[in-house]
């Protein structure tokens, strides 16, 4: 079974460090972002505390404010009601 790479936020990045870089999330340039986002992906290990980044990516500030809203969704909450035309 194939382990799912799952990005962890580690925090807000230097601009510089982030500029021209591919947000993970929507694939598009970072270019002159303001408050990118810093995520790692980190190794799993028996031992809790002890972490081991093995990828570094950055995001689009946006784009890590909309991962963080659907991660908070419940998996018990509705989605919403589409609108549909009335006949």
């Amino acid at each position: 079974m194939a382990n799912e790479r799952k990005w962890t936020y580690e925090g807000p990045a230097s601009p510089r460090d982030a500029n021209g870089q591919t947000c993970i999330f929507c694939g598009k340039a970072l270019v002159d972002e303001a408050q990118p986002a810093r995520w790692v992906v980190k190794v799993d290990e028996d031992y809790a505390d002890a972490d081991f980044p093995t990828e570094v990516g950055y995001s689009h500030h946006a784009c890590a404010q909309a991962h963080g809203a659907e991660q908070r969704k419940s998996r018990f909450s509705l989605p919403e009601v589409p609108d549909l035309p009335k006949r």
